[in-house]
This record gives structure tokens, C-alpha cells and sequence, in this order.
């Protein structure tokens, strides 16, 4: 392990377990994708959902991730979820349930980094109702190394492809900065080039 705000976690042969319970006002399901999650109460535009940390590891120890939650074992797929903080040194991090959040291009949270590195705030951009899925748009993230994927959220403004803030068009730039708060997207841009 190379650094955690994550309090609860373990190593036992190549394996990581993470032991954190999903706030009462959340709740991981199954749906089309696999597993998602969704709101247990009514949440108002710009409130704080959850604040997230992640632990950051070297790539070559560790082949499963499982996530020990309200008494249920979820195992994380680290190269759908995990991400690496820089591609020469292998090292990558991973959220716990926020690991279940599903793409959409009109989604309903966004997220901002908090003043210490590893830990994420994720915020509603909508009213969102009870019982509804949170998503976020994958396009937000600074993927330079990830293969496109086709997008299936079937959404009235979906981009038919998630490819990574670098690999969109001005336009496609532009629908996605309007989702992000307290985020510098100069620096965002600038980090594209």
C-alpha cells in the first residue's frame, strides 16, 4: 500500500479487502450493469452526497479487490475501477462503494477534489429522488490511456462513446464543464495538451 484515507482494509494473499459500510442514504443494487448506486432519500441540487477516499497501491500486489459492505462482499474489478495516478509507475487507486457509480451523460452528481489528495467529494448537479441510480460522466475523468468504450446509457444527450476528457471535442468539452463545480478547468485543459 502506498497511501490511504481508508481506515479498514486488509491484505491477505494478493488480495485487498476494504471494510466500509455504505451511509445509511445509500444503497449499492443490482441493475443491467451489474451492480449501481442509488439514493435512499431525496437529495437537493448541491448537497454533499458522500465524501470518499481512496487507497493508492502498487498494480503487481494485489489481483482481487473486495469491497466488505453492510454484510455483503462485493469484488471490485480494478481495471474497470481502479485508475492509475501515473502510467510509468503503476500505481493505482481505488474509491470503495463509489466504485459503483455507472456512467451517464446526463448525469446526476459530479465530483470535486477536497483539500487533502485522497479524498473526493461527490455532489448532487440535479435534484435527484429516492430510489434513483447516482451517475456521474466517466468523460469528466483525465483518461488518456483508457480504449474508448460505447456508451449504453441511452440517454436524450448521450455522446455514443466514452473516451476521456481528452479525446472530446469543444463541444463535447463544453457539456462537460458545465457539470463540474470548484474545478479548475483551465487546469483540466491544460493537462490535455
Amino acid at each position: 500500500m502506498i497511501s490511504s484515507s481508508i481506515q479498514n482494509y486488509k491484505f491477505a494473499e494478493k488480495s485487498l479487502y476494504i471494510y466500509e459500510n455504505v451511509p445509511d442514504h445509500l444503497q449499492i443494487k443490482k441493475n443491467n450493469f451489474g451492480y449501481g448506486l442509488y439514493s435512499n432519500k431525496k437529495i437537493n441540487k448541491g448537497e454533499s452526497i458522500v465524501k470518499q477516499g481512496f487507497i493508492i497501491f502498487q498494480e503487481e500486489l494485489i489481483d482481487k479487490i473486495f469491497l466488505i459492505s453492510n454484510n455483503n462482499e462485493y469484488e471490485i474489478n480494478k481495471h474497470i475501477h481502479g485508475d492509475y495516478n501515473n502510467m510509468n509507475d503503476k500505481k493505482m487507486w481505488i474509491g470503495t462503494y463509489t466504485c459503483f457509480l455507472n456512467h451517464s451523460c446526463d448525469p446526476n452528481i459530479t465530483y470535486q477534489s477536497l483539500n487533502d489528495e485522497y479524498l473526493t467529494d461527490y455532489v448532487a448537479i440535479k435534484d435527484i429522488e429516492e430510489g434513483e441510480e447516482l451517475t456521474m460522466n466517466y468523460n469528466s475523468f483525465i483518461a488518456e490511456w483508457t480504449e474508448p468504450l460505447k456508451c449504453q446509457c441511452n440517454s436524450h444527450s448521450c455522446m455514443k462513446e466514452i473516451k476521456g476528457y481528452k479525446f472530446l471535442d469543444e463541444i463535447e468539452r463544453e457539456k462537460i464543464n458545465k457539470t463540474l463545480i470548484n474545478f479548475d478547468i483551465e487546469e483540466l485543459q491544460k493537462s490535455c495538451e
